[in-house]
């Protein structure tokens, strides 16, 4: 098909095909609950929210670079976030899906960071800066955090202090990062279903 009859095929209009082959759409982008496997299309920029949610795509190839508002890809079946935007003006939403990691995710989010219901055991790649919250309940990482939801100082601060390594959590330096910052509880049981201590 060309580019012209998939976009006909999704209801995609007022779009503009670049040299590259990528769209460029103006405004609000939904692709979700299209049991999609991949993308049918390379997109480049999108001036609203872009929604490909609700599919089984394995991949984020073909994603737009750039998201003017939302970016939803959850509900998939992604084992990484390669390949999808790099610049996001709203929340990112990538939960319920089986990411063990951050790589790939953009380095800004004007909103929030939404990764619930992942298979998520560390920071590492986690955005320089967000607008919005972090919420990742019902991942590993989440049993390191027991009765808060760590900011961008916390999580920067538990990268640095190198708490965490290939599975095993450093328990004096997580204590140290929690003091730190007046945090106190820590549910020791529930760490080490996840990782091993040291």
């Amino acid at each position: 098909m060309t580019i012209e009859e998939i976009c006909r095929k999704y209801w995609i209009i007022d779009y503009t095909i670049n040299s590259d082959g990528s769209i460029d759409y103006d405004g609000d982008l939904n692709l979700g609950s299209n049991n999609l496997t991949k993308l049918p299309l390379k997109f480049n920029k999108v001036s609203g929210y872009f929604s490909c949610g609700k599919n089984k795509l394995t991949s984020l190839e073909g994603c737009p670079k750039v998201v003017g508002g939302n970016f939803d890809c959850s509900n998939n079946k992604l084992t990484s976030l390669e390949g999808g935007p790099k610049e996001v003006g709203g929340s990112f939403d990538c939960g319920d899906n089986k990411l063990t990691d951050l790589k790939g995710c953009p380095k800004e989010i004007g909103g929030s960071l939404i990764c619930y219901s992942n298979k998520i055991t560390s920071l590492e790649f986690y955005p320089e800066k967000i607008s919005g919250v972090f919420k990742f309940y019902h991942n590993p990482i989440d049993s390191l955090f027991y009765s808060f939801k760590p900011d961008l100082d916390i999580i920067k601060a538990f990268n640095s202090f190198r708490i965490l390594k290939d599975g095993t959590v450093n328990l004096k330096r997580l204590k140290y990062l929690m003091t730190s910052f007046n945090k106190q509880n820590l549910d020791i049981y529930q760490i080490k279903k996840h990782y091993q201590l040291i």
